[in-house]
């Protein structure tokens, strides 16, 4: 299932112990960047729809799957003109590097929705 809110668009299962963080490949922010751009038809017009009406719906969704086997978190400080910047970095995917895999969206096979 899709689930979207403040700060979160994941894919998730019952059955899956951790969700999966979907990325638009579209989105330049993206890295590595995708030899894909997403399949705009009808069906993904049903899933923005979904999304936007915050309905939880059962997807099936092609892409590519990018993983880590274990989130690391870091940051590095350095010094400014009249202070210091304190930088949060993650070899992670979505929302402040948490989640240890995604799937890079290509297009949007089937949509069932209520």
């Amino acid at each position: 299932m899709i689930k979207s809110g403040f700060e979160s668009f994941v894919l998730s299962d019952e059955d899956c112990a951790e969700a999966i963080w979907v990325d638009d490949a579209d989105d330049e922010n993206v890295q590595p960047r995708p030899k894909f751009k997403v399949l705009r038809d009808a069906r993904f017009a049903e899933f923005e729809r979904v999304i936007r009406e915050n309905y939880r719906a059962r997807v099936v969704i092609v892409g590519r799957f990018d993983g880590v086997d274990a989130v690391q978190e870091w940051t590095e400080s350095r010094k400014i003109k009249g202070g210091a910047v304190v930088g949060f970095h993650s070899n992670g995917f979505g929302h402040m590097g948490k989640y240890r895999a995604r799937i890079v969206l290509k297009q949007v096979n089937e949509v069932n929705s209520p």
